[in-house]
């Protein structure tokens, strides 16, 4: 999987805008598609740093994420992307919640931290 798929997954696992994830929960949210080498965390991290440096994504404290901005057509290609390059036939995405359905698995992301 492409950097640009996984970086859309987490795009996806931060959904709603506002919500603040942990690092660790990004990273349970995309271990299932990708192999995210010997440090998971680092890696999910300088994924992340590009979309901060789009404005897409803010970090409101160290090992935290936050969702500011997703325009319909990224959220579009994230959804097609990363469907495409699920490894489980019959993956979606819950537009209503932060969960990826892999078909035989379902992620939960845990409780949600609104900002203030």
């Amino acid at each position: 999987m492409s950097h640009r798929t996984i970086r859309y997954a987490l795009l996806l696992a931060l959904e709603p805008i506002g919500t603040v994830r942990r690092v660790s929960e990004l990273v349970a949210a995309v271990r299932p598609l990708a192999e995210l080498g010997p440090r998971p965390s680092k890696f999910v991290s300088d994924l992340l740093r590009v979309e901060l440096m789009r404005g897409r994504v803010t970090r409101p404290s160290w090992g935290r994420y936050q969702l500011q901005s997703l325009p319909r057509t990224t959220r579009g290609r994230a959804v097609a992307a990363v469907s495409a390059a699920g490894r489980r036939p019959g993956m979606t995405v819950d537009n209503t919640s932060s969960t990826l359905n892999l078909g035989s698995a379902v992620l939960e992301l845990g409780p949600v931290e609104k900002s203030q």
